[in-house]
């Protein structure tokens, strides 16, 4: 087992820095600084942290996706399909592979099977866990299986370059073509919303009411124009949408889009939604890193859950526990534990807070808010000082903020002086500074905590 640290954790073997063929050393060097940073973080005194681990039985290679079946969780590499029977702590391989190598794309459970599509041998299902595949295509063409999706007595598939498909369960039928309507038909993500079919080909948006004869193209932004969207998800009462400028949010019918991006990273693309409980959460890519976002008001507002440096494939939550599907793996933590992120120090401290700076991503300058609380009676002040600000015993802090690079040096210290209690805002200025993370430590009498930043020019 192989736990990795957040905020930072050490780069996975990514599929593009392997085509691009990135020399040893650089990756050497990038390596030891996000080392030093990880021990930066996690040797600080009081700082919050969690602790991805790595799911035991599957290598360290690319995962694409994570799904339940029953009581059990299945995972699929481009080549093997793995089982889990204790909710995703241990897995083994499936006892037979179907297909040949590097052409597994998909997994799907709907009533008694599991269901496998392949890139180019068309679909499999199994009815025993994995233990045997059997050949499910009839009057399928046997391309690239993008994605399934069940409405009803009827099973989808959305073809890569065929459009979509439909097989009703209860009949001894084969699979159909269901693409009148369509303009376009290489299907690169298919979702339901009651009864409605929504996907989405190339840069066009479709929907087909269940029942109706065809599909209709709509648009999410109608003043910007069309979009190419990742992953439809309905949550609650509405209808999300990642695209590769954020997140829409629409209603139930597909209707009434807005734009409810992430502050974060505004213009970022969004290649994941899940849920947990009333908390909505979305994957948000950033060149090989990534960002789980969370929002608990139906996407108005957003936080950051969890920051890693490792490019994500997928994203599933299955009871509190959440799986990153990525390029070095599969990973999890239970999200009933703290992430450390968004997450204030407790302990002898009362009212202390470090707040994440804004804007964030920045260029050149940023700013960053903090609050000095009432510190713990046996944290002593100088006599007189503090009185009528929460008692004896109790007042002002010496306070520092400092800014460090990703390999602990001190870049600029923002506060050093002593602070009574209240809230503060301090800008900093990074024009001399090349982009990159950034990582910046209140430290005010007993309370300790960093968060990280991004400097982009």
């Amino acid at each position: 087992m192989t736990i990795s640290p957040t905020p930072f954790a050490f780069p996975p073997p990514s599929l593009e820095s392997h085509k691009r063929g990135r020399g040893k050393g650089s990756s050497r060097r990038l390596s030891l600084a996000i080392a030093l940073a990880s021990c930066f973080l996690l040797c600080t005194p009081n700082l919050s942290a969690q602790s991805w681990v790595q799911a035991a039985g599957i290598p360290a290679k690319p995962i694409i996706f994570v799904t339940e079946h029953g009581k059990d969780l299945y995972a699929l590499s481009t080549d093997s399909v793995y089982r889990s029977l204790d909710s995703g702590e241990t897995w083994f391989p499936t006892p037979l592979q179907p297909g040949h190598a590097d052409n597994l794309m998909t997994l799907y459970s709907h009533g008694e099977h599991i269901y496998l599509g392949t890139t180019n041998e068309g679909i499999y299902r199994s009815s025993d866990g994995g233990v045997r595949w059997d050949s499910f295509n009839e009057g399928y063409p046997g391309s690239m299986a993008v994605e399934f999706l069940s409405l009803g007595d009827s099973l989808y598939l959305g073809n890569g370059a065929n459009g979509v498909y439909v097989r009703n369960m209860q009949l001894a039928s084969s699979w159909t073509p269901y693409n009148d309507g369509l303009e376009r038909f290489g299907v690169e993500t298919i979702a339901a919303s009651g009864d409605i079919l929504i996907a989405n080909i190339g840069l066009s948006t479709y929907l087909r009411r269940r029942g109706s004869p065809a599909w209709n193209e709509f648009l999410i932004d109608s003043a910007g124009g069309q979009l190419a969207v990742s992953r439809f998800y309905r949550f609650g009462d509405h209808l999300f949408a990642g695209v590769g400028s954020g997140v829409y949010r629409g209603t139930p019918e597909a209707t009434g889009w807005q734009k409810v991006g992430i502050n974060l990273l505004p213009n970022q693309a969004v290649e994941h939604l899940a849920e947990h409980g009333k908390r909505l959460l979305a994957g948000v890519p950033y060149r090989w890193e990534h960002f789980i976002c969370y929002s608990d008001d139906d996407g108005a507002t957003w936080g950051v859950l969890d920051h890693q440096l490792a490019e994500l494939i997928a994203m599933r939550v299955v009871g509190n526990r959440i799986f990153a599907a990525r390029a070095d793996g599969l990973w999890y933590f239970d999200l009933g534990i703290p992430t450390g992120i968004n997450q204030p120090i407790s302990g002898r401290a009362e009212g202390f807070k470090l707040e994440q700076n804004w804007p964030n991503p920045f260029n050149p300058s940023t700013r960053i808010k903090y609050t000095v609380g009432v510190a713990g009676d046996k944290w002593q002040v100088a006599s007189g000082e503090g009185r009528g600000m929460g008692g004896e015993g109790r007042g002002v802090s010496n306070v520092r903020l400092v800014v460090y690079d990703l390999l602990g040096r001190e870049v600029a210290v923002l506060v050093n002086e002593r602070k009574a209690p209240g809230s503060y805002d301090v800008s900093f200025g990074a024009s001399g500074l090349a982009s990159g993370m950034y990582i910046y430590r209140l430290t005010a009498g007993p309370f300790v905590q960093s968060r990280t930043m991004l400097l982009l020019k």
